[in-house]
């Protein structure tokens, strides 16, 4: 994706015209605002017959500080986007350097209080689906009325069949980590930095990455940023498939 991004920019920028044109080539006009005052800015590449650097220089010295996304044929709200995404980077760079350290004092520990909170969710899990009671019910399920078809060669009961195998993916996956969690923190078994980045986003209400993304960065689940949040949303999706599968 970067590297088609770049493509399209240098060949938008860097083409014969820059070099063969009498004129200086400007790439984009934008209105900039400087002490309260608004004044008309011309990207461009200046005329330097002589070719003096002190004079590209002395032109990027008056270039924005901080450029529209229009100049890059972005929408406005590219900045905002980046503005937020920037911001949410450094509230979790905050989060995941706080002090980790069990505490010394007589309240509970934070492993303690992450192994309650693991146990409280792994309570409201969903149970597991079971793939052939699954497919049976599918198998029934009705096509729309003013056709024949019905079961697995039905499109939507098709969709809902795959909607309930990941569903099934992902509460295998969240039941695991919270069943290991709880087992590493009592010393049953070793702790792995898998369980060991679990354990630390069970302690600050975010999502584990594993829940998100399989090991190839491809997204298995929905994007919430809160713990809480992202467990309410599967237990209502969850909910929402099952009725279907129940009541078609």
């Amino acid at each position: 994706m970067d590297r088609v991004l770049f493509n399209s920019y240098g060949n938008f920028y860097f083409k014969d015209q820059i070099f063969t044109t009498t004129t200086e080539p400007v790439f984009y006009d934008l209105v900039v605002e400087t002490a309260g005052e608004k004044s008309k800015f011309k990207y461009k590449i200046p005329s330097n017959k002589q070719a003096e650097i002190t004079r590209y220089v002395d032109f990027i010295k008056t270039v924005p500080a901080s450029d529209n996304p229009e100049v890059f044929g972005l929408h406005a709200n590219a900045d905002l986007t980046f503005r937020l995404k920037e911001s949410l980077e450094m509230i979790n760079t905050i989060i995941d350097t706080r002090p980790k350290d069990s505490s010394s004092g007589g309240g509970k520990t934070r492993e303690e209080i992450v192994q309650e909170k693991a146990k409280d969710l792994l309570g409201k899990l969903p149970p597991d689906y079971v793939d052939v009671e699954v497919k049976d019910q599918c198998r029934k399920l009705p096509g729309p009325k003013t056709l024949p078809d019905k079961g697995l060669s039905v499109p939507l009961n098709i969709f809902l069949y795959q909607e309930l195998q990941r569903m099934q993916k992902i509460i295998g996956i969240v039941r695991k980590t919270l069943q290991d969690t709880i087992s590493a923190i009592d010393g049953s078994i070793i702790m792995t930095p898998e369980i060991s980045e679990a354990i630390n986003c069970i302690f600050d209400a975010k999502v584990p990455a594993n829940w998100l993304t399989d090991p190839s960065g491809a997204e298995i689940s929905w994007l919430l940023p809160k713990l809480g949040n992202w467990i309410s949303s599967m237990i209502d999706r969850n909910k929402q498939l099952n009725e279907w599968l129940k009541n078609g």
